[in-house]
C-alpha cells in the first residue's frame, strides 16, 4: 500500500466527513514531504474546517494538520462544497463501505458452507 494524504471536512456539528479528496505522491517519501510542506497552512483546531490526514504505507493515520477554508482553497485550488454536499459524500462512502463489508461476510459464509 502507498501512503496518501486525505482531506476530511468538519461539518457544522464538528463531525468529520469524507470528501473523496486524496493525494498519492510518486513515492511514499514524496507524499510525506508534501504533507510536511502543507504544515505552513496549519491553524488551531477551533479555526479548522478541514483536516489533512497523512496515512502511512500501512494505511495507519500517522499525522493530521488542521486547516481553514483559506488553506483549503490554496491547497486544492477550488472552493469548498456546501456542508450538505460533504455530508452526502460521507453518507454515500459509509453506505458503500457497509455494503462491501456485508458482501465480504456473505462470501466468506458461502465459501465456508461450500468448502
Amino acid at each position: 500500500m502507498r501512503s496518501y494524504i486525505e482531506i476530511i471536512y468538519l461539518d457544522d456539528n464538528d463531525q468529520a466527513c469524507k470528501t473523496d479528496m486524496e493525494h498519492v505522491g510518486v513515492t511514499n517519501a514524496e507524499t510525506w514531504a508534501e504533507f510536511r510542506s502543507l504544515r505552513r497552512y496549519e491553524v488551531n483546531k477551533k479555526s479548522a474546517r478541514f483536516l489533512l490526514d497523512y496515512h502511512n504505507s500501512s494505511g495507519d493515520l500517522a499525522d493530521t494538520i488542521c486547516i481553514d477554508v483559506g488553506g483549503f482553497i490554496t491547497i486544492t485550488g477550488s472552493k469548498p462544497k456546501s456542508d450538505a454536499a460533504y455530508r452526502a459524500i460521507d453518507r454515500d462512502y459509509w453506505r458503500k463501505a457497509q455494503s462491501s463489508s456485508r458482501k465480504q461476510t456473505q462470501d466468506a459464509v458461502l465459501c465456508a458452507a461450500t468448502g
